[in-house]
């Protein structure tokens, strides 16, 4: 596959948080995204990196099929 860039649009937000992220993850943890891929979220409400990570890991322990992933798969996504 190509290498592919995704844009999130309202990032920080709820559809992001329930469906784009885990989403993406699952694609992601069962090798259905390219290897070489990056995630742009971008919001308008200012939010340090680590606070936008935090929820969006939230997000995907919650609602991913994945749900167990490990902390290692989380920051290798």
């Amino acid at each position: 596959m190509q290498p592919t860039a995704i844009a999130i649009f309202g990032g920080a937000g709820d559809l992001s948080s329930r469906k784009l992220t885990p989403a993406l993850f699952d694609l992601f943890a069962e090798n259905s995204l390219p290897e070489n891929f990056s995630i742009l979220v971008l919001d308008h409400l200012p939010a340090s990196d680590e606070k936008l990570r935090a929820t969006l890991r939230e997000g995907v322990k919650r609602f991913s099929r994945n749900a167990r992933a490990h902390n290692q798969r989380w920051k290798e996504f």
